[in-house]
């Protein structure tokens, strides 16, 4: 019987395999459903866009905010520099326990000490333009 994507996504390790730590099964959620509350949030996401690098003075790290989204809406995403490199336009991608951030009362997502990115083949959804992030949220 044939298995969805994101069902095979969301299987870490193999039988038999030992000392390898398994990771929750996938629960994927769609980008409208996302709140300010929402913490390990797996989603399968398109890449709408990629911008300027910022760069953190204290620490000399450099973050990058992308735009990513799916069939439901589309939001903003906070990644390293190094995390970036995996983000070009069109590239569809795996966040594993991503968190919801609220930044200047807007919603975004960043990817904590044990979050997961990683690229998939194309999914075959056309990003929505319902814009998550432009929802503003009173503290």
């Amino acid at each position: 019987m044939p298995t969805s994507a994101c069902s095979e996504i969301g299987k870490a390790g193999r039988a038999g395999d030992e000392g390898v730590a398994e990771m929750a099964p996938a629960n994927f959620v769609k980008v409208s459903a996302l709140t300010p509350d929402s913490l390990n949030v797996d989603l399968v996401v398109k890449v709408l866009s990629c911008d300027a690098q910022l760069h953190c003075l204290s620490s000399g790290t450099q973050f990058a905010c992308v735009t990513v989204g799916d069939e439901t809406g589309f939001v903003l995403l906070r990644l390293d520099s190094q995390q970036a490199r995996l983000c070009d336009p069109g590239t569809t991608l795996v966040l594993r326990a991503a968190r919801a951030e609220l930044f200047h009362g807007q919603l975004r997502l960043e990817l904590g000490r044990w979050s997961r990115i990683a690229r998939v083949s194309n999914a075959a959804f056309t990003p929505s333009d319902n814009d998550v992030s432009a929802v503003k949220y009173g503290l």
